[in-house]
């Protein structure tokens, strides 16, 4: 996947999930100003493999990373995971 489409369906994903985090404060996700979030699709496995290689490269700059899965349930619709701290 070339950069400008995996940016172009990462908006979509990444607006989702800032739409969720915006409504739903008192989940279970980290909210530090510091966090970098990294959205992964539950229907496209190639923005998936696109975003591996995204996340892989903020962990090797030290960043503080939190994997943001989306899932098919309605109730709860994202499942964090701290990657790097």
């Amino acid at each position: 996947m070339d950069t400008k489409n995996q940016a172009v369906k990462n908006m979509g994903l990444i607006q989702e999930l800032a739409r969720y985090l915006a409504t739903h404060p008192d989940k279970d996700h980290q909210t530090t100003e510091d966090v970098t979030y990294v959205a992964f699709s539950s229907t496209d496995e190639q923005l998936n493999s696109a975003n591996e290689k995204l996340l892989a490269s903020l962990v090797h700059e030290g960043r503080k990373v939190v994997n943001a899965m989306q899932t098919n349930d309605k109730f709860h619709p994202w499942k964090f995971s701290p990657v790097a701290f």
